[in-house]
């Protein structure tokens, strides 16, 4: 995407996956890497607009950050100039999720989020320097009252070679010595959110995650990588070796575990539910688990037909019916 232009189009700010470039659509210069050591980091840097209105970005001002490390999973807000291409500066950051900050128009004043799956993210006040940070929100008072759970990143090898990545979420008082009914509860690639908060709440179709950790449950949530045309069998190359890597751990029940997902996710646990017996019940919320049927159907709201969906998007059939039946 895109963070903006300068003044009078002189360049357009791009974002790459890590980094902020400066291009000329002219092509009067080759684009510059102006953040300089994102790639470098596996820090992901994207620009915070305090003026929503702003017709342009201004070079001579300082620039904040938004920084996500994607090896971490850690957040932060840096300082930037942008007159040169320069590493940003770290103002504030840490094992934690931060929110965009919003600023006051007539001071400079912030407030903005910091959330942990453990800690509910209330609203913070700041300088922009963020020395100093005051608490003004005390919204969920009631989790002190419940045993909450833990989230930690797990990391096993696919069935194809490829090194994965998921979140595993234990109980309050877990004891590696004791065996736990686990709970496999999976989308896409959830590991990003290795710090986001989740709020206790009944879902359409899914699990709610504190019930089963309050309840001595360990859930596993694994990422996906997938090959057109193989989303089944991708899901399955990805999760089932996490699984029995977690049975190898020793403190999870193998003759105890089950699998649910909800849309996508439930037509990837009913496809495992056609491949291994190793999972003692399993869940499939709303699935499409006949693609033909699916095909020429209409989405909600929009009126889309639905055959992009199966053909190029999350489906990943890789072309029609016609073309790949399998």
């Amino acid at each position: 995407g895109s963070a903006g232009w300068l003044e009078d189009d002189e360049a357009v700010l791009i974002y790459d996956r890590y980094d902020i470039w400066k291009v000329d659509l002219t092509n009067d210069y080759d684009p510059k890497n102006m953040t300089v050591t994102g790639r470098k980091d596996k820090i992901s840097y994207r620009l915070i607009s305090f003026d929503r209105e702003a017709d342009f970005i201004d070079e001579k001002e300082t620039q904040y950050l938004m920084a996500n490390n994607e090896v971490s999973r850690e957040s932060a807000y840096c300082r930037w100039e942008l007159k040169r291409a320069s590493e940003p500066e770290m103002l504030m950051g840490g094992s934690y999720n931060l929110s965009r900050p919003m600023k006051a128009d007539d001071a400079e004043t912030l407030v903005y989020t910091k959330e942990t799956f453990n800690d509910f993210p209330d609203l913070l006040v700041s300088d922009l320097k963020f020395r100093k940070s005051t608490r003004i929100s005390d919204a969920n008072p009631q989790q002190d009252e419940f045993i909450w759970g833990t989230a930690e990143l797990f990391e096993w090898t696919s069935l194809d070679g490829r090194k994965i990545e998921g979140l595993l979420y234990k109980p309050e008082n877990f004891d590696s010595s004791k065996k736990y009914p686990m709970i496999v509860n999976f989308y896409e690639k959830s590991s990003g959110g290795l710090y986001s908060h989740r709020t206790p709440e009944l879902h359409r179709s899914t699990v709610d995650y504190h019930y089963y950790t309050s309840n001595g449950y360990v859930i596993f949530n694994p990422d996906v990588y997938y090959e057109d045309g193989y989303p089944g069998e991708s899901a399955y190359n990805c999760v089932m070796p996490g699984v029995t890597a977690l049975v190898d751990e020793g403190f999870v029940d193998p003759e105890r575990i089950g699998a649910q997902g909800h849309s996508w996710g439930g037509y990837q646990v009913a496809y495992l539910a056609t491949r291994t017996d190793m999972f003692a019940a399993i869940e499939s919320g709303a699935p499409v688990v006949n693609m033909f049927s699916a095909y020429g159907g209409i989405r909600w709201w929009t009126g889309l037909n639905r055959s992009f969906q199966y053909e190029h998007t999350q489906s990943r059939i890789g072309g029609s019916i016609w073309e790949y039946p399998l």
